[in-house]
């Protein structure tokens, strides 16, 4: 018996207060990771939706860089969604000389839409076409609804469905085509 008293040991108690602490620490520590785990990812989803949205802006940049505005396509649809006032339409036209020695336009239309028809997440579009520089621009609502094949094959949105954009419009200035000599009260410089 005296034997038995001399033994150095761990009490029952004392066995599972040492394993509480250390489950408590364990949980804490899984806990940490868990929480740097969850905003490692948020951060990285985040960088993911600006730089896809910086990529759509540079796009839409680089377009307006190299073209002018279309007045001929916001006069035909002065009274439509498509006006100057609306702020929903890009009207952009870059005419250019083909290798046959004619004369061509490129006209490009950003505009902003519902993705569907009860949707109210806003996605950005994108209309281009290659015409004859004689060619007469489409109307707005055949565009903002890609009615005819045509259009629908030329028609792209440029957001992904993973940005969600709450408003979009675009600004357009002069409001009327300063080259053109009917225009009273405009100004003749050029447009920059």
């Amino acid at each position: 018996m005296n034997h038995l008293k001399n033994q150095r040991g761990y009490t029952l108690i004392e066995l599972i207060a040492a394993m509480l602490l250390f489950s408590l620490l364990v949980i804490a520590l899984v806990s940490t990771l868990i929480a740097v785990s969850r905003s490692a990812t948020k951060g990285g989803s985040q960088r993911s939706v600006q730089q896809e949205a910086r990529y759509d802006i540079e796009e839409i940049a680089r377009v307006v860089r190299n073209s002018s505005i279309d007045y001929i396509f916001y006069a035909a649809n002065a009274a439509t969604q498509c006006s100057l006032d609306s702020k929903a339409f890009l009207a952009l036209q870059t005419t250019y000389v083909t290798s046959t020695g004619s004369t061509n336009v490129q006209r490009t239309y950003y505009y902003s839409k519902p993705i569907a028809p009860s949707s109210t997440k806003i996605a950005l579009f994108r209309y281009a076409e290659d015409v004859s520089a004689s060619a007469t621009p489409p109307t707005c609502s055949a565009v903002v609804s890609a009615a005819t094949p045509s259009i629908a094959a030329n028609t792209a949105q440029i957001t992904p469905d993973s940005l969600r954009l709450l408003q979009a419009f675009f600004v357009v200035a002069p409001d009327k085509d300063p080259n053109d000599p009917t225009n009273a009260g405009g100004d003749r410089k050029s447009v920059v």
